[in-house]
């Protein structure tokens, strides 16, 4: 369902909060006689946070993905213990803090030796109300297998090793490749070279409406100004490739595990990312802008091999809310008339070229972003407005 219907517009609380009667995908699966499991960060969460949708859940996304704990991240020596998850429970985890003078804690923990941040900027410069600290990236001296995305993928191939009376449903919610970009030294290792950086134009936010350019630098996330006063721009995109190169070799290893396994000609894989990210494009940092380097999103279907489908790219516009019809229409069983998304089965199969003409994205109560051809019109919250020709402009 769009915010427009649920109201909400923002991450507190839970869609229970908002919708109460609305049955989530997952319970839905269950309801339908699947095995549902799931692991990581679904639902905006560490882990579980909706105990009806899952008769199991695997390892939790940790702090902020790993490596570190709640407490090593804290930028205030004030904090005593470690932060809780959502639904209560606390993630103990033996802290290795030698030095907890932050900039400059050091953490020895195992094999995991690194002063914070790894980057070398205070993070309350930009984010002096934010006890922790995610405006940072590096490599980390730790094994794949022992990173939370690493244990998902070794939880999610031993799922596949099972045996199971029932259809069943996999969730793997990964962490990366947000924000922290840790991630285990090899991952770093292919993009050790000179990086091409992102597109930027000089002023280019110059003939936008003011309440764009609060967009663009508000520090959501952290600020590009800052990047660039360090000259970090590099290694940031360094940290942020070798995230993506990391998360995309613990995918590799499940979809392996799968194609070895008895489930390899009769299983749905959908994979998409819940936002993109701006790596200085318009002069911002972050996941929370109208421009299409926070909304276009990664989105792969890859059907059962033994059902009909046609290969390659589509360029007819989708959306999120897909996703939810199109597992149900592959089940063969009835759509709920609540949701608001359409099934992409014919699209897949090759019988339809496209379920909808244009694509609506939300940002904030009364912020619209409606791209329909080449055209992509921005309507915000005050009246002001941004249209572009992505084709001729595809920059913006």
């Amino acid at each position: 369902m769009r915010p427009e219907t649920t109201g909400i517009y923002h991450n507190t609380g839970m869609y229970k909060d908002y919708v109460p009667n609305a049955i989530a995908l997952p319970k839905f699966l269950i309801n339908n006689g699947y095995h549902v499991m799931g692991a990581g960060k679904i639902n905006h969460a560490m882990g579980m946070v909706v105990p009806e949708n899952y008769h199991e859940y695997g390892p939790d996304a940790g702090a902020i993905g790993g490596p570190f704990t709640w407490q090593e991240l804290s930028v205030s020596t004030k904090a005593k213990g470690q932060r809780e998850d959502i639904l209560g429970k606390s993630n103990a985890v033996k802290s290795g803090i030698l030095r907890d003078i932050y900039p400059g804690k050091i953490i020895k923990r195992r094999s995991l030796e690194a002063t914070l941040p790894l980057n070398g900027i205070d993070n309350r410069l930009d984010r002096p109300l934010n006890g922790y600290n995610t405006f940072d990236w590096g490599p980390v001296s730790v094994k794949g297998t022992e990173m939370p995305d690493g244990k998902m993928a070794t939880w999610a191939i031993e799922k596949l090793t099972e045996n199971y009376d029932k259809p069943f449903f996999l969730g793997v919610g990964f962490y990366r490749p947000h924000q922290p970009f840790y991630g285990p030294e090899k991952y770093f290792e292919p993009f050790k070279n000179k990086l091409s950086l992102p597109a930027v134009m000089e002023r280019d936010l110059a003939d936008l409406p003011q309440v764009a350019k609060q967009y663009a630098h508000y520090h959501w996330s952290g600020s590009f100004a800052r990047v660039t006063e360090y000259k970090a721009w590099e290694d940031a995109v360094r940290g942020y490739l070798a995230s993506i190169h990391f998360v995309d070799a613990q995918l590799g290893k499940i979809v392996d595990a799968l194609d070895d396994s008895s489930y390899a000609n009769n299983t749905l894989i959908v994979l998409w990312s819940d936002h993109g990210w701006e790596l200085g494009e318009k002069e911002y940092w972050g996941k929370h802008s109208p421009w299409q380097g926070s909304i276009k999103v990664p989105f792969i279907i890859v059907p059962p091999k033994n059902s009909r489908f046609t290969k390659g790219e589509n360029d007819s516009f989708v959306s999120l809310i897909d996703i939810y019809p199109t597992i149900a229409y592959y089940m063969s069983v009835d759509v709920p008339n609540y949701l608001e998304g359409s099934s992409l089965k014919s699209v897949i199969e090759g019988r339809s070229e496209k379920v909808r003409d244009y694509s609506l994205t939300t940002l904030n109560r009364a912020s619209y972003v409606i791209v329909k051809g080449n055209w992509k019109y921005i309507h915000y919250y005050d009246g002001s407005e941004e249209l572009y020709n992505l084709h001729e402009d595809p920059n913006e």
